[in-house]
């Protein structure tokens, strides 16, 4: 190895160690206040003790200079020098979006740029306003020169270092590290590390696990079997800084408990500042090998988990796609053989047939579960937005979040947490009452605002519910009129349903006054622009001086979803089974006329009417209306429409497969799908079918 490392190589894998560090430090914090557990804050301190070394050793001084400000606070704080109080807490929180803007700064190759001087005098400025002494640091090591170390191992590790030693000869390899060593993980790392890509590593005294929450001295040991010589292998560890001394030498059962022998050792002079080291953060699974109480569990752990890039679950998905379409090819080609002959080798098909249907349904369920994501990842921005706008405005509020475990796919999850974001900030600015007037209302001071998950069928529904003052459908009519979206006599004549829909509406607001924050309104039309984009539904529920409650329903996945096929004509259309709301037969006389367009009156709603085969220029069957009219009722975000088709044939899944080139844009069709005759069916674009009808 040599001493001179390309750092590039680790930028990614310090930048995704970053992220996380930084989202544990983020949500801890904001529970610090309420449940200041020695737990939490030992989490805390862990999180920034990653982040200072793997930055440190990134060569990133600004970075690590307030990591280590913020341990020099966390550590006064699990001491119990100083107590959490919200300005500490505001600090730290202000740390964590500074450390977040340097994390973008080094993706876009600026380094850790930024200035936090402020905040490390901050920082500084609590712990040398601590009226508790600070502890003293434990004594130096004498100066005769650092002393052995007792490493004792287990009995359990013996005995199966003992089975191993049966196979091949086993190495020990003793390390000393510099008493200035200032990140001894990240040596360790950097050992470990050499020692899994050039042999097999059996364990370490201590643990892994202990070596990475640095659990240890100055001194460590590892076990490995395989590898080069003794002197090539030295030589590849030379290359490592602030390490004193390698002693390396044959394992035997006789040299436990302390392992004390030295026969080949490097004394290594202490280490100028040297190159920096691989970060600790990223460590290959490898190198994170189990503490080896059972060598059994070796080859299990080491590999449990792997980063996969997305666009290889992509490919994969689009190929179960091909699969799920030959699938059902094959399917309806044995049933079709099934019904024509009797022959033993026939009913072999069938059976085989339905055994590939099962493995590609099986195949299909764990791809998609691989490109499945916790929608926690989304919760997670909630609390720290609802603590800020809580100060800000001066308003007690209290968030509750359920079913953050609830999965769904990751393409929809890069899309709602913007909608999710709008309907919150808005529920806590315009939505909840200041302290003082829930009190006079005779409401509990503090207000209450609940965002839910949970799936229901092929979807997932996500419910944002507050005890504010709700929304005040009168107040909407009359914003609508002086904006000119409506005339007087037609917002007196429009539902209150019909009302609320015009929060959607873009720039609109019943606020009265523009704050830098939100109204309620303000945003509302990006919530309805990016559930269009997923196909989703959006309904509202409110009552003035109780509250309001929003209901999201959406999609679990893009790429393969369950269709509603339709007969119009001799053509199937297929409609997302997430936009449609319910199917009708109507009589032809229950059809009426406005304004020269179709519509049909659902319980009280005026619905327009949109005939698919008048859209597409398809010749409809003539006995398609003897019994009635099919109509299919869909919706887009808050918006209906019912579309007239010439039969109902069943719920299918579909794979959605884009058009070619040479078609173009083609209005009404988002796509097209293989069926198992071997046809072709088009997808519906009901977003776009909803839109211009409404428009």
């Amino acid at each position: 190895m040599s001493a001179e490392l390309d750092m590039s190589q680790y930028v990614d894998l310090f930048l995704q160690e970053a992220d996380e560090q930084i989202e544990i430090l983020e949500q801890e914090t904001l529970k610090l206040e309420e449940d200041p557990t020695s737990e939490r804050l030992q989490i805390i301190f862990r999180a920034a003790h990653t982040l200072k070394g793997s930055s440190r050793a990134m060569g990133f001084a600004g970075m690590a200079e307030l990591t280590h400000e913020m341990e020099n606070v966390l550590d006064q704080l699990r001491e119990g020098r100083l107590l959490v109080s919200t300005e500490i807490a505001d600090a730290l929180l202000q740390c964590q979006d500074e450390l977040r803007q340097m994390v973008v700064s080094i993706r876009e190759g600026n380094g850790d740029q930024g200035d936090c001087s402020a905040l490390v005098a901050q920082l500084q400025g609590f712990v040398n306003g601590s009226s508790a002494p600070l502890a003293m640091d434990a004594a130096p090591a004498a100066a005769s020169g650092p002393k052995e170390e007792s490493l004792p191992l287990s009995h359990e590790l013996v005995d199966t270092l003992k089975q191993a030693a049966e196979q091949s000869p086993i190495r020990q390899l003793r390390v000393r590290l510099n008493a200035e060593c200032v990140m001894k993980f990240a040596r360790a790392y950097m050992v470990t590390g050499v020692l899994t890509e050039v042999a097999e590593l059996l364990a370490t005294v201590p643990s892994v696990e202990d070596l990475e929450e640095e659990k240890f001295s100055l001194q460590f040991i590892a076990l490995f079997q395989g590898g080069p010589t003794d002197d090539e292998l030295l030589a590849q560890l030379k290359g490592i800084s602030e390490i004193d001394s390698l002693v390396l030498s044959p394992w035997t059962a006789e040299a436990t408990p302390e392992l004390t022998v030295a026969s080949n050792e490097a004394e290594l002079a202490p280490a100028a500042p040297a190159a920096p080291v691989a970060p600790a953060a990223p460590a290959a699974p490898a190198a994170k090998a189990p503490s080896m109480d059972a060598n059994k569990q070796a080859a299990s752990v080491s590999g449990q988990t792997v980063r996969v890039d997305v666009t290889r679950l992509d490919a994969l998905m689009n190929l179960i796609g091909e699969l799920v379409i030959d699938r059902t090819r094959i399917a309806q080609i044995g049933s079709e053989l099934g019904s024509k002959f009797s022959d033993p080798n026939i009913d072999a098909l069938e059976e085989t047939v339905s055994h590939i249907a099962r493995i590609t349904s099986d195949l299909q369920d764990q791809i998609m579960k691989a490109r499945m994501m916790p929608i926690e990842t989304v919760f997670n921005r909630f609390p720290r937005v609802v603590r800020d706008l809580a100060q800000k405005l001066g308003k007690d509020v209290k968030l509750e979040l359920v079913g953050g475990e609830t999965e769904l796919d990751r393409s929809v999850i890069e899309v709602i947490g913007d909608p999710l974001l709008h309907i919150l900030r808005n529920s806590v600015d315009h939505g909840l009452e200041d302290p003082d007037t829930r009190e006079q209302l005779g409401k509990p001071r503090q207000g209450r605002v609940l965002v839910k998950a949970c799936h229901q069928d092929n979807h997932i529904v996500i419910e944002i519910s507050d005890d504010g003052r709700g929304i005040d459908a009168e107040r909407i009519r009359k914003k609508a009129v002086e904006k000119g979206l409506l005339t007087k006599d037609q917002a007196e004549r429009m539902t209150e349903r019909e009302a609320l829909q015009y929060i959607f509406s873009s720039g609109f607001s019943t606020a009265a006054e523009v704050s830098e924050v939100s109204g309620r309104g303000v945003g509302m039309d990006i919530v309805r622009s990016n559930l269009q984009r997923l196909g989703g539904l959006i309904d509202l529920e409110t009552e003035v001086g109780k509250g309001s409650r929003f209901v999201l329903r959406l999609p679990l996945t893009l790429a393969i979803i369950r269709g509603l096929l339709t007969n119009v004509g001799e053509q199937v259309i297929v409609l997302p089974l997430g936009s449609v709301v319910e199917t009708l037969l109507v009589e032809a006389a229950s059809i009426q006329s406005v304004n020269r367009n179709e519509v049909i009156v659902l319980r009280g709603q005026t619905l327009p009417l949109v005939r698919l085969n008048e859209m597409f220029a398809i010749h409809s069957r003539e006995d398609s209306t003897e019994d009635g009219q099919y109509v299919v009722v869909v919706g887009l975000a808050e918006r209906r429409i019912g579309l007239a088709v010439d039969g109902l044939v069943g719920e299918k899944e579909v794979v959605i497969k884009s058009l070619s080139r040479f078609c173009g844009e083609v209005p009404g069709i988002s796509g097209a799908t293989i069926l198992g005759d071997g046809n072709v069916a088009l997808i519906a674009d009901v977003n776009g079918i909803v839109l211009k009808e409404s428009a």
